[in-house]
């Protein structure tokens, strides 16, 4: 997906310099009707029409990187509350066999967490 995003980013900045370079030459043509001014509008025309149709693939890409980051994120939430479930339910069972130990092995991983983190803060 960084991959994608750096490329997107790169495409990005050359339509932007296409785009200016297009709308900077299209205002130093003059507006007589000859057959040469005729010509350069028609050329004019198709860069335009190309420059909007790389705009439209770069939302497309835009967007199937949006939808892939959404899926993502649900599948890592719907695994999250899987686990959630899980420890809910491997606390009940030792809960069960061993009443009171979930509360002991919970104090101790919050001593040594916190111990951890001064020792962390003071390096």
């Amino acid at each position: 997906m960084h991959e994608n995003d750096l490329k997107l980013q790169v495409e990005f900045i050359q339509l932007e310099k296409d785009s200016l370079e297009f709308l900077n030459n299209y205002q130093k043509q003059s507006l007589q009707l000859t057959s040469e001014h005729c010509i350069v509008q028609q050329q004019k025309q198709i860069e335009y029409n190309q420059l909007i149709e790389r705009y439209k693939q770069l939302l497309e890409i835009t967007t199937k990187k949006i939808n892939l980051a959404n899926q993502s994120h649900d599948f890592i939430e719907r695994y999250y509350k899987k686990l959630e479930n899980d420890l809910q339910k491997f606390k009940i069972e030792l809960e069960t066999d061993y009443s009171g130990l979930t509360e002991i092995l919970e104090k101790r991983m919050l001593i040594k967490s916190l111990s951890l983190s001064t020792r962390i803060f003071f390096l």
